[in-house]
This record gives structure tokens, sequence and C-alpha cells, in this order.
């Protein structure tokens, strides 16, 4: 990454001044949310309906 960031701003000649890099992976980490007296696993994934799964299909597209 920080080879990307040293071509991509290193550059100061602004005629050959590239683009910042894109990449499409996202980085992040999974939590779990427990209970604190009981220390059970509790789960907060929702589940949507045909029409809120179309919705956040849609906004992904755009």
């Amino acid at each position: 990454m920080d080879v990307l960031k040293v071509t991509a701003l290193g550059n100061t000649d602004k005629s050959s001044k590239l683009n910042l890099p894109f990449c499409s992976m996202n980085i992040g980490y999974v939590t779990e949310h427990r209970d604190l007296k009981t220390r059970e696993l509790i789960h907060k994934r929702v589940v949507l309906d045909l029409n809120g799964v179309k919705a956040k299909y849609k906004s992904a597209q755009e």
C-alpha cells in the first residue's frame, strides 16, 4: 500500500501525476456481541424482504 501511495502521490510534475490507486477489495473485521451476564452470542443480523434486497442491490450498482 505504501508503494502505491508513493507512486501515485510522489510525482510533483502535474502533467504526469497519476490518479489515486483504486482497489475494489473491502477490508473489515467481524465482531461478536455477547450478553454481559450470560455471555450468549447476540445475533444482530437483519433479514431483508425482497424489496429491501432489491434496494440494496440497486444502491450497490450505483
